[in-house]
């Protein structure tokens, strides 16, 4: 809804033009008109219906190269070229089948025999890439997330007994080696980045340095200061941190974080559940500490 908040009329003149008046000015909106964040809907098939249970949530209708043609769960998806596609040339390709493969080793194993043709957003496991890699057949290509980068951060519930202290999340902010999760977790195929808007949207992105630099000296100052002494044990206080399973990055991540944090006397256990359950667990319970989550910075951060 807000990305058409300055939206106050459409109008249509005639069948092939729509002028769209704005209450203010919007210079995102071009950009927000393409169809990952302004589908195109049937009025006809939706008008007085529950649109969480209409059938073309399953089957829907497009205006696309492709159109819908099979669901099979678990298995695939059929789409087929459209003939009515105002590009009366494309699509190229009669059909395209989109395979579910769960498992990021069988995902290798479909790209190298070749069942595979085309994968997205690291379709392989990062560990695999170099592998993959040395294969004539197969290239790679770092580029083509542009419209939807990731970034990739800790996030805390301001709620929590320890985090709703400011200095405790400014001594882990010190404590984290953000180009060694770059390396060891992404395997290099990250950019690191001090602001919540990614380095590939530059009109917006600040490229400043962090104020909490690596200075584990300062960090354990902060959690003295907090009133977080440490026991006979070494530890200050026990936490959970939750990781959404959606990336294959931020295990590993986690992974460094608990062991970062082990030097501040924080013990952290690292939680690990199906996508639901996190979902579930992080935005309707509010059940838990920290996560180390994934947001999309689209075409603008507005």
């Amino acid at each position: 809804a807000s990305t058409f908040a300055s939206v106050t009329e459409v109008k249509t003149p005639d069948a092939n033009t729509e002028v769209i008046e704005l209450s203010q000015p919007a210079p995102y909106l071009l950009r927000a008109l393409a169809a990952a964040e302004s589908p195109i809907l049937p009025k006809h098939i939706y008008e007085n219906t529950d649109p969480l249970k209409n059938p073309n949530g399953s089957a829907p209708i497009g205006t696309g190269p492709y159109l819908f043609s099979q669901w099979v769960r678990g298995s695939h998806l059929l789409l087929k070229s459209n003939p009515n596609y105002w590009d009366k040339e494309k699509p190229y390709v009669d059909q395209i089948v989109i395979r579910f493969i769960p498992d990021a080793s069988s995902r290798s194993i479909a790209f190298e025999t070749g069942t595979v043709d085309l994968g997205y957003r690291s379709p392989v496991a990062l560990s695999d890439l170099d592998r993959l890699k040395a294969i004539p057949k197969l290239a790679f290509e770092t580029k083509g997330t542009s419209y939807s980068y990731n970034v990739s951060s800790l996030h805390f519930n301001l709620d929590d007994e320890h985090f709703k202290n400011l200095k405790v999340r400014q001594a882990i902010a010190h404590t984290l080696d953000r180009e060694l999760i770059r390396k060891v977790a992404y395997y290099g195929y990250a950019t690191v980045t001090t602001s919540p808007i990614t380095p590939g949207l530059k009109d917006f992105h600040d490229p400043s340095p962090s104020p909490y630099a690596l200075d584990i000296k300062r960090a354990n100052q902060l959690l003295d200061e907090a009133g977080y002494p440490r026991d006979t044990k070494g530890i200050r206080f026990k936490t959970i941190l939750d990781y959404n399973p959606i990336s294959d990055g931020l295990k590993p991540t986690g992974e460094i974080v608990r062991s970062s944090l082990a030097k501040i006397g924080i013990d952290v256990t690292l939680r690990s559940q199906d996508l639901s359950a996190f979902v579930k667990r992080v935005y309707t319970d509010r059940d838990f500490s920290f996560t180390l989550n994934g947001h999309s910075n689209l075409f603008n951060p507005t």
